[in-house]
């Protein structure tokens, strides 16, 4: 008779926002969800993915161009190689620019990916615009991880120049 104990993981990851402005003429913020990927069971020796749309959003009194960039802090990490943590426990995962999980979202340094933010703010466009992304987190396997709920906090800052 075998015994087996079923692993089961709940992992949420923390998107904060912040944004720095190069100009007085216009204000963005950035919207999105929490990236919860859910259930992670490691005994199925599979990674897991999830998709999180995003929006930023431009408003101003006049027509304007805006152009800026949004970063990516490490979380919990000392790097862009992410953990999640439960209490001491960690959980590898990493978030990225595109579905196949292999552009690094980070600051644009050691090889990592940033999201460009461009467009008008045009009259009669009730003086906004809004632009909108995906980025995609992904567990590894890890079949040798513990239980708990895990959790991360990622800052994304919108800077413009």
């Amino acid at each position: 008779m075998f015994n087996f104990k079923v692993i089961w993981l709940i992992v949420i990851v923390k998107l904060l926002f912040t944004t720095t402005f190069a100009a007085d003429n216009y204000t963005c913020t950035i919207s999105t969800n929490n990236a919860a990927f859910g259930t992670f069971n490691p005994l199925n020796y599979t990674s897991k993915t999830i998709s999180v749309a995003f929006s930023v959003r431009c408003s101003a009194l006049l027509p304007t161009a805006v152009s800026g960039t949004i970063t990516f802090s490490y979380g919990n990490a000392n790097s862009f190689t992410r953990i999640m943590k439960s209490g001491t426990y960690p959980l590898s995962y990493n978030i990225y620019k595109d579905s196949g999980c292999t552009q690094i979202l980070g600051d644009g340094t050691g090889g990592t990916y940033t999201f460009a933010v461009t467009g008008n703010i045009n009259a009669g466009s009730n003086n906004a615009m809004t632009a909108s992304g995906v980025l995609y987190g992904r567990i590894p396997s890890q079949p040798n991880s513990y239980t708990g709920n895990f959790s991360d906090n990622v800052t994304m800052t919108l800077t413009y120049q």
